[in-house]
């Protein structure tokens, strides 16, 4: 990458990446989210959109452990991430 002129979204995967693994490494396991830094990204990663979705029943489903393993690895991240985007989408004005 340091050779690299990224484009904007090659910016957003390597970045999406760097948030998870920081968070990731700061407790147990450097491959997956525990619940408490799972509830720490949230908050200071995504203070706006965790704000907006408090009381929404869909969003609050949306930090799931989808394989009952007690954690969250990149690919149930992802899918977070892809909702969030996805409902964002959906209730942006359209301009």
């Amino acid at each position: 990458m340091c050779e690299m002129n990224p484009t904007p979204l090659e910016q957003t995967i390597f970045t999406l990446c760097k948030v998870f693994s920081e968070h990731a490494e700061a407790e147990g396991n450097k491959d997956t989210l525990n619940k408490n830094e799972v509830k720490k990204l949230v908050k200071t990663e995504l203070p706006h959109l965790f704000k907006a979705a408090q009381g929404d029943p869909e969003g609050q489903t949306l930090l799931m452990d989808f394989d009952g393993d007690g954690e969250m690895n990149f690919k149930e991240f992802m899918v977070v991430l892809s909702c969030l985007a996805c409902i964002f989408k959906a209730h942006c004005p359209k301009k």
